[in-house]
């Protein structure tokens, strides 16, 4: 059984990147000579892993209401690790696990890596052997993620990556001194345990950016949605139109383009107050900001919301790309 933290390099022209075996974390994001990603100091963090910093998190992103679901006319309860809820696939989740390496091509024109795990049967509860595979790739300044899943019976599967974006050459510094943009018209409401609760017309609010916001607004919240969580932790709907997001401060740009319908965006709110350290630099709230593009969080217990269980014998085919400026 592999023990043994690996890191593989990805470099073009424009981007170096770095993969771990472990959680199949996408750990390092060069561009313009710094990184712009957090980064934990210490690789043996990434073994816990407390915020799932950089990592692949699955079976099922998110929150899953009272740990169970109905599918087929079956009650289906899977692990309660957050509470009263599951998170981001429970104990037994794709973050915490040693995946193996299919391919590697660092020195192909579009160096790619493919990592692969499976999720057996009844593992955190969740039905079906799900094979997972995740395609890291360079083209040109863009880092692509593809997300593939195949199951032998009917379950639900929801994919995403989890890193936090600091595009700051110096990583003592916020996150609010950039500006975000998000084309999405509605976000998904909750309640104080980011349980979906309806749909929300962003027009006026502190989730209308569409025209781009100054994350300086983190300091300033009017909208009780965003003051509940001290800054962002909600889902947008996306509108469809490209890039679903951009980031932005004085030096780089980064837009996100995603085939999922939908992006919790993570402001860093609950990043615990000097408890790790990236890169030399304690931690702190605001310290990196994250773009879950998934399916909608809780959609199998909501009503209001698609239902994107997948079939047996079925595949899930989505990508997330993070393109550099």
């Amino acid at each position: 059984m592999v023990n043994k933290i690996e890191q593989y390099i990805l470099k073009n022209n424009k981007l170096e990147v770095s993969v771990l075996n472990l959680g199949a974390v996408l750990h390092k994001v060069i561009y313009k000579g710094k990184n712009r990603v957090l980064t934990y100091d210490d690789l043996e963090t990434y073994r816990t892993n407390p915020i799932y910093l950089g990592a692949i998190v699955g079976q099922v992103a998110g929150r899953i209401s009272n740990a169970k679901f109905n599918l087929n006319g079956e009650e289906i309860h899977i692990d309660n690790n957050n509470g009263d809820y599951c998170l981001h696939g429970g104990y037994e989740n794709l973050t915490t696990r040693f995946w193996d390496i299919s391919e590697y091509k660092k020195d192909a024109m579009n160096p790619y890596i493919i990592l692969t795990t499976i999720l057996k049967d009844g593992q955190s509860g969740f039905p079906g052997n799900v094979k997972v595979n995740i395609k890291y790739i360079l083209i040109e300044s863009t880092l692509r993620i593809e997300i593939f899943a195949h199951t032998d019976k009917d379950t639900i599967v929801s994919i995403t990556n989890h890193s936090y974006f600091n595009l700051n050459a110096d990583k003592s510094e916020s996150i609010k001194n950039h500006k975000l943009m998000i084309n999405a018209d509605e976000i998904i409401q909750s309640d104080e345990h980011c349980i979906a609760t309806g749909l929300m017309d962003v027009k006026g609010t502190d989730f209308d950016l569409i025209e781009g916001k100054d994350l300086s607004v983190l300091d300033n919240l009017k909208s009780e949605q965003a003051i509940q969580f001290d800054g962002y932790d909600h889902t947008f709907i996306l509108n469809g139109d490209m890039p679903n997001a951009k980031l932005e401060n004085d030096e780089i740009s980064m837009e996100v383009t995603s085939s999922y319908p939908a992006m919790v965006v993570y402001s860093g709110n609950a990043i615990p107050e000097n408890e790790l350290s990236f890169e030399g630099v304690k931690s702190f709230k605001h310290h990196g900001i994250c773009f879950e593009a998934q399916y909608e969080p809780d959609f199998i217990n909501q009503d209001f919301l698609p239902d994107y269980t997948l079939k047996a014998g079925e595949d899930m085919r989505e990508f997330i790309e993070y393109k550099f400026l």
